[in-house]
């Protein structure tokens, strides 16, 4: 699962190469880039990738 800024610049990596079991997870991002700097609120995508499944969502970071 990645984070990505309205320009299409990746924020963060917040899941990669782990194998979860089918069904309902949670993933929390608390708000912080890869270099571990806050981002500024405002609307990021976050998206979801497996080797069958690709969807990409928008969201809104509240601070």
């Amino acid at each position: 699962m990645t984070v990505y800024d309205l320009s299409g610049r990746l924020v963060r990596t917040l899941v990669a190469g782990e194998v979860l079991a089918s069904g309902s997870h949670t993933v929390v991002w608390n708000g912080l880039d890869s270099a571990g700097h806050p981002v500024s609120s405002g609307v990021y995508f976050y998206g979801v990738q497996t080797s069958s499944f690709h969807d990409r969502k928008r969201m809104v970071l509240v601070r």
